[in-house]
């Protein structure tokens, strides 16, 4: 009675608790009995009072109720998930005196357990919303890179440039679109390197100056030193952005709203892995961006990283921000925690796991000479995105062949008649892929430069070592001058011996 972890109880005839033991004073956050003893089951602590009856009901006329849930409200007015079992003490008329029985405690049962559902359906969305950026991707390809190689063709001073510069950007809008997209469905990895947050918290903080309201205030609060964490820089600063923006979006009147970014490491334990289903044990380091805006109800905090979902009006939003901030955390091993209630504001913690490594800032290329008279195959199963290349590369001066699939670039490369000084290479195609292609150029012991095209920068993983040559990765969409800069720097790599 005194040391189980169940809540032993007793009840009188009315349904008012006349005994209880220890762990009853955990579960329903209270110090001493008092506070609990001459409660009524159904009118003080049950959230719905027709759970009470019912259960009384079967009291009366079956004697006893089994492992049924409750739903109950503690004396500090938090809601939990309990389940019942109590049987009737009767008199010797078999009068109902009152009933006993036990309570268990399955709250954090059940908020894991919609966290487990709630992660499925995310997966779910992911898959579909990176199938579909993908597509979308190799459209846009067309688009933005035709239009940059028709400004590079024209004089500068063609009356045409205004049109190309409108589709240019009319493209590039929809690449950022998906470019979210594959964030969240974890498609899209960028490059990962260590990195400091403090540093690209301060850079974010000096745009956002000139994007929000200077009517709202925005306070930093970083700790110092911290950890780096390994991931994309620029992503890393676009989580930081689309946080602060759907902060500002939630203040309804810029003249009382506060926006604080903070910083801070933490040690996570096992203990913590019941309090949210992503976390694993080590050290993190955590970026929270807080508002004293409306706040979320529970129904759209459950919705909130869903792709395209968002509570603001029409031409406000995109609803793309968080479901992508969602997906960088997931993809960097870490969670996004949100603490949000109507009129209270909003707090999102994104956890990202700390890493042992010194920064490395990125240094910036030089163009230089972009024309070359090299041999190239180009690989890809989508017409315009071959020819674009063909007329871009022959354009500059280069030789160019053309594969639809990667079986059609398997026959290419083993005929003794072609000799090619770099693969342009998709990776998703019909018949054979790209990874199955390199596979089986691997199995040759072929050496070969090659620049992987695609939407996907996942495609990346493990490739180094089916590869014996130098490699590069090119992002669809992208524009002339990206694609000739790869293709001259991988040139200028010499094959290993």
């Amino acid at each position: 009675f005194e040391n189980t972890g169940e809540v032993v109880f007793a009840c009188d005839s009315q349904g008012r608790l006349v005994e209880i033991n220890p762990a009853a004073l955990q579960v329903f956050g209270c110090d001493r009995p008092e506070e609990l003893i001459g409660k009524h089951l159904g009118r003080d602590l049950f959230l719905d009072p027709q759970d009470y009856q019912q259960i009384h009901q079967s009291l009366q006329t079956e004697g006893a109720v089994h492992n049924r849930e409750i739903q109950v409200r503690d004396l500090r007015g938090e809601p939990r998930t309990l389940r019942i079992s109590a049987t009737a003490l009767r008199d010797q008329k078999g009068n109902l005196q009152g009933f006993s029985g036990l309570m268990r405690d399955e709250t954090e049962i059940r908020r894991l357990e919609e966290q487990f559902f709630q992660a499925q359906k995310m997966e779910s969305i992911a898959l579909l919303a990176g199938g579909v950026a993908h597509d979308f991707n190799n459209i846009l390809g067309g688009i933005l890179g035709y239009a940059s190689f028709l400004k590079m063709k024209l004089p500068s001073d063609s009356p045409l440039h205004p049109y190309l510069d409108t589709i240019e950007n009319g493209a590039r809008r929809g690449a950022e679109l998906t470019a979210q997209l594959l964030a969240f469905s974890r498609k899209s990895q960028g490059r990962s390197r260590p990195v400091q947050l403090n540093r690209v918290v301060r850079e974010a903080h000096k745009l956002l100056r000139s994007t929000i309201d200077r009517a709202i205030s925005v306070q930093l609060n970083l700790e110092e030193p911290l950890p780096t964490i390994e991931a994309d820089e620029t992503q890393l600063h676009q989580v930081i952005m689309n946080l602060c923006l759907n902060a500002r979006d939630a203040i309804p009147d810029p003249e009382k709203g506060r926006i604080a970014i903070a910083t801070r490491q933490v040690t996570l334990t096992g203990a913590d892995q019941l309090k949210h289903i992503h976390a694993r044990p080590g050290r993190y380091v955590v970026l929270e961006v807080s508002d004293n805006g409306i706040g979320m109800d529970e129904q759209t905090r459950q919705r909130i990283f869903e792709p395209f979902f968002t509570t603001k009006g029409k031409g406000k939003g995109t609803g793309l921000g968080l479901a992508m901030v969602y997906g960088v955390a997931k993809h960097l091993r870490g969670f996004v925690v949100v603490d949000s209630n109507p009129g209270q504001g909003s707090r999102f913690s994104v956890y990202f796991p700390a890493s042992h490594k010194q920064e490395c800032q990125a240094s910036e290329k030089s163009s230089g000479n972009l024309r070359g008279s090299e041999s190239i195959l180009v690989v890809d199963d989508e017409a315009p995105i071959r020819e674009l290349f063909q007329a871009v590369l022959e354009e500059h001066g280069y030789r160019v062949q053309l594969a639809q699939d990667g079986q059609e670039a398997l026959e290419l490369l083993s005929n003794p008649s072609y000799r090619f000084d770099l693969i342009v290479l998709d990776m998703i195609m019909p018949r054979l892929g790209g990874r199955a292609l390199l596979e089986r150029l691997s199995r040759n012991n072929g050496h070969h430069r090659v620049l992987i095209s695609s939407g996907y920068s996942n495609q990346m993983e493990n490739l180094e070592s089916l590869i014996k040559g130098p490699i590069a990765f090119l992002r669809k969409p992208f524009r002339v001058n990206q694609l000739l800069q790869l293709v001259r720097e991988l040139l200028n790599k010499p094959l290993p011996a």
